[in-house]
């Protein structure tokens, strides 16, 4: 027998613009980020002529999705080394020098990561956060949700220091 879960709220990350999604007033967009390729501040000694080599997430999350999609579509071949084992684990791979990552912004550790910009990789799409709610037609659930949104945002500005977009460098010897 199927098991059936309901939520109340779900935090996602999807890709902006992408795919179809229907406005059905359970949802709001929390914030939008832009996403990178980013790599250890040393460099993993990649060659142009080569595979890009990627440390990524298991095969079901959207920025594996999205890194392997970004490259197949401009013919890029690649291969995956490590697959990290959890969000922490992906900036850790790539500071180490295992590979490749696809990060959005308030995930990247600024003084540890670069864009390899020698690559000339793809641009990637960028995410949007978004609360999704089981019904949002309710006027007192609409108000708690929009404070629940409100006060996420804010202690995610305050606890990951989020910089604005025009404030992270792209260039290779730059913190991203």
């Amino acid at each position: 027998m199927g098991y059936v879960c309901e939520l109340d709220l779900a935090i996602v990350m999807r890709i902006s613009g992408g795919g179809i999604h229907t406005k059905t007033g359970r949802e709001k967009v929390l914030f939008r980020e832009l996403l990178r390729w980013i790599e250890a501040a040393k460099g993993t000694q990649q060659s142009l002529s080569a595979p890009i080599s990627l440390t990524l997430l298991s095969e079901g999350c959207t920025l594996h999705k999205i890194a392997c999609q970004t490259l197949k579509k401009h013919h890029r071949p690649d291969v995956i080394r490590p697959i990290a084992s959890g969000v922490r684990g992906l900036p850790e791979s790539v500071t180490a020098g295992l590979g490749i990552g696809c990060l959005n912004l308030s995930a990247i550790h600024p003084t540890e990561m670069f864009s390899p910009t020698a690559l000339a990789l793809p641009e990637l799409p960028d995410a949007e956060f978004v609360l999704y709610s089981r019904d949002f037609s309710d006027a007192t659930k609409l108000r708690t949700c929009a404070s629940f949104s409100q006060i996420l945002v804010l202690t995610l500005d305050q606890v990951s220091g989020r910089m604005s977009c025009d404030e992270y460098p792209l260039r290779k010897n730059e913190a991203v």
